[in-house]
């Protein structure tokens, strides 16, 4: 039972991360939900994005998308990813809960106004390497710290706030997300923080999902019914998550 929940929200998570992010919104509750200690639930997430944002980066790379200079860019990401994994080790159990349960409400607030956000025709471009490799940074240090809600601050900061194509935001957030996660998972994994089992049950779930998220972001119309099946999913998981604790 709890295997075949695992894939399915890791597929499910997985078209989400790739047209949007923030689908760790969806999977922190539910691993929560199924008695993983928030920390433990925090290290092992990371294992479906490694998964996702590997097959979605596959997949844009082959539509010609994704560059392998791409990746150099997001070095800055990589050190601040790392630095977030540290310092959410220095925080407790209870204390991490909160935490996640003050983020989940900003993320379904943000949620809200993501279903009413129209993508920016006229979004096309080009931020400074330098502005790029701070934010990256800071991207990073947040997404190796508790990644909850990243996606939609990069996509709202970088499309909406920097008028970057949209199609290009995606691409970068998941050759940021791919690069650091690498090294996040290295580290949860040297301290003993992953649960293997679960985090390769969602791996397998993300992957399919990623590949199939990854080729909704050329069609449109399936981009929009991505983000209201992210809103009733994030809805259903917040509601979870208060209950049970």
């Amino acid at each position: 039972m709890e295997e075949g929940l695992l894939i399915f929200v890791g597929l499910l998570v997985g078209v989400i991360n790739a047209v949007a992010g923030s689908g760790s919104a969806i999977v922190l509750p539910v691993l929560i939900f199924l008695g993983y200690p928030p920390q433990i639930a925090n290290a092992t997430n990371r294992l479906g994005i490694l998964g996702q944002t590997l097959v979605s980066s596959l997949v844009f790379m082959r539509n010609k998308s994704l560059k392998a200079s791409m990746f150099i860019k997001v070095v800055p990401g990589v050190i601040g990813a790392l630095l977030g994994a540290f310092l959410v080790q220095q925080l407790s159990n209870d204390f991490l809960l909160g935490f996640i349960k003050a983020v989940l409400v900003v993320v379904f607030l943000g949620g809200i106004g993501f279903l009413f956000l129209k993508k920016n025709a006229d979004a096309k471009a080009n931020v400074q390497g330098g502005v790029l490799g701070v934010l990256f940074f800071f991207f990073g240090v947040y997404g190796g710290f508790i990644q909850v809600g990243l996606g939609l601050v990069i996509v709202g900061l970088l499309h909406f706030v920097f008028k970057m194509d949209l199609l290009k935001v995606n691409v970068l957030k998941n050759a940021l997300v791919l690069t650091y996660t690498i090294f996040v998972v290295l580290y949860f994994g040297g301290m003993g923080l992953i649960d293997y089992k679960a985090g390769s049950l969602l791996a397998i779930g993300q992957m399919i999902g990623g590949y199939l998220g990854a080729k909704a972001l050329y069609v449109e119309r399936f981009s929009k019914w991505i983000r209201v099946l992210f809103f009733i999913m994030l809805s259903f998981c917040v509601g979870m998550l208060f209950v049970e604790v």
